[in-house]
């Protein structure tokens, strides 16, 4: 088959569909090692010094995890992944670029050319438009749920990377649900809501007198998962100190409570979630490579809902039966007008707001709800003014619509970084929004990103 487009969906009676991935082909041509080649044969692809990555450039300006190239529908895109030195294409550093025939890479001293095939690999999709509580028809999403499904029965240990609201912890229990493990406990654990000085006796456990306040013995969360599945949610935000009793847990399936000598064995699968690139993490030196390598055997990434909006009609049908009861969504809200509205919005809180969203739209008398005004004016906590209302009452709709939101979207983004002292990642986290997203609002104004992080 001559391949025209990066992925090609091929149907075969009787079988599950499958996913074509055009092959690609990545070339030293110059620098250590000149003449090497290597074929891209998966949609993710990671270069750096590290011997971890699929393809090991030896230079020492080149980071242990210095960049990945992944496939889009629209083509093959290369990421940085805050390297030391820079990711640069033609020349031209980039955080991130669609590739082409013979785009020319540098990392570090090395240089690389990238030539696409003709050649293929074949990805098999999930016939199910769901998994558990977990909802998709899209490609990105059949992916997922084969990946899912595959790795689910086994213990293998998961990696779950996606945005803030793409339910990661939500596909873990559904993981959890469908493993040999499902009649166990379910425990989870966010090292991003508590405090460092008690992560460990969460996690771990303490005897009595351990610390001050410790009056009893008690059982850690991976005591408490016994038999069943931990989830350790925010894996990027444990503290340094504590990664190698993690580790130790992995390898050795034993803990050790604070203020003990004891070796407890625990019979637990382990699945950890993250929305930062823990690969990044690993350049930086705020995680331990050997401890990302054991905890990603497996990895599956939730692709934010922007780049699903094929599965937004499901979703808000889905909701909207959860809040209502009703099986027709067309008999409460005017669904051609609604799914337009939604699918111009590009839902920085992913499923998590959709969700919000349509219970809001469920019980509302007008029966439709504009995503981008109500939800920005929402969390403004005000509605327009009577003088802003009737500044646009002979404005059509959408213009209308369009300048209420962008004058909010300014006013907002100033408040929220000045606040935060123009920290970019400090302000994302506020604001409950990529981070990613974030930037493309401050681009969209033109407001200068000072922050370096």
């Amino acid at each position: 088959m001559k391949i025209t487009t990066p992925t090609v969906i091929v149907k075969r009676k009787g079988k599950p569909d499958s996913l074509l991935v055009q092959k690609s082909r990545i070339i030293v041509i110059d620098g250590a090692q000149q003449g090497d080649e290597i074929v891209l044969e998966s949609e993710r692809f990671t270069m750096g010094s590290s011997p971890q990555n699929d393809m090991v450039i030896v230079d020492p300006a080149v980071s242990k995890q210095h960049c990945e190239i992944q496939l889009f529908p629209q083509g093959y895109l290369i990421r940085d992944l805050e390297s030391t030195n820079g990711t640069f294409v033609h020349g031209v550093r980039v955080t991130d670029a669609f590739l082409n025939d013979g785009s020319e890479i540098t990392l570090g001293t090395t240089r690389l050319l990238f030539c696409p095939l003709q050649a293929t690999t074949e990805f098999t999709l999930s016939d199910n438009d769901m998994f558990g509580r977990v909802i998709g028809k899209s490609i990105a999403m059949k992916k997922l749920f084969y990946i899912a499904e595959t790795y689910a029965p086994t213990d293998t240990t998961i990696l779950i990377e996606g945005a803030t609201g793409t339910g990661k912890e939500i596909l873990a229990e559904e993981i959890h649900n469908h493993s040999k493990r499902r009649d166990g406990p379910f425990v989870v654990i966010d090292c991003g809501a508590l405090s460092h000085g008690i992560v460990e006796s969460e996690l771990f456990g303490h005897t009595r007198g351990a610390y001050t306040g410790a009056a009893t013995d008690r059982m850690g969360a991976f005591e408490q998962a016994n038999g069943g599945t931990i989830f350790i949610d925010e894996i990027s935000e444990l503290d340094l100190m504590l990664q190698p009793k993690l580790l130790r847990v992995l390898e050795k399936k034993e803990v050790r409570r604070m203020g003990s000598n004891k070796m407890k064995h625990v019979d637990v699968r382990i699945i950890c979630a993250t929305n930062l690139s823990l690969e990044k993490q690993v350049n930086s030196s705020r995680f331990r490579e050997d401890l990302y390598f054991r905890i990603s055997i497996a990895k599956i990434v939730l692709p934010p809902l922007r780049n699903r909006k094929e599965d937004i009609s499901l979703l808000t049908q889905h909701f909207l039966k959860e809040f209502t009861g009703e099986e027709d969504a067309g008999k409460l809200i005017n669904l051609q007008k609604t799914m337009q509205a939604f699918n111009e919005y590009d839902w920085p809180g992913n499923v998590r707001e959709l969700r919000n969203l349509v219970e809001m739209t469920a019980h509302a008398p007008e029966g439709m709800i504009d995503p981008g005004a109500h939800m920005y004016l929402g969390r403004m906590g005000n509605a327009p003014s009577s003088t802003a209302a009737h500044q646009y009452d002979e404005s059509p709709f959408k213009e209308a619509k369009n300048r209420v939101i962008g004058d909010f979207e300014e006013h907002y983004l100033r408040e929220l970084l000045d606040r935060n002292e123009w920290n970019v990642s400090k302000a994302a986290r506020e604001a409950d929004i990529e981070r990613v997203y974030l930037i493309r609002l401050m681009k969209k104004y033109g407001m200068k990103r000072t922050d370096t992080i």
